[in-house]
């Protein structure tokens, strides 16, 4: 291939992927439409259960909510479990901030020098 030839492919390439990036992103910015008269889902939901659709949009929300706090409570419990094994294995003798001695056995220093 020439080297011409080489320019202009990369050239073409460059400006229909700056073309396609420029479509995309112009139809991502675009609202979902529906046709007039239509129902949302949560809509035909209530109208099914025949609840209003603003008590059905709330329970939805406060089922997430619970969710979200029970996921939450999970990682706070994995987190204080992780950290009690961490305590456990580099820090065996359960020093404390407040004690100002320390009995270690063995002759041991906490760096793990020997005295």
């Amino acid at each position: 291939m020439s080297k011409k030839f080489k320019i202009i492919l990369a050239v073409l390439a460059a400006v229909l992927l700056v073309t396609i990036g420029v479509a995309s992103a112009a139809m991502a910015q675009d609202e979902p439409t529906s046709p007039p008269g239509a129902m949302s889902f949560l809509a035909r939901v209530a109208k099914i259960l025949g609840i209003p659709e603003e008590q059905l949009t709330n329970a939805f929300k406060q089922a997430w909510k619970e969710m979200r706090e029970e996921r939450l409570e999970k990682k706070q419990q994995l987190m204080e479990r992780w950290h009690e094994r961490w305590q456990d294995i580099h820090c065996p003798y359960n020093w404390t901030a407040n004690e100002t001695s320390v009995t270690v056995p063995n002759g041991i220093i906490p760096d793990g020098t020997a005295y």
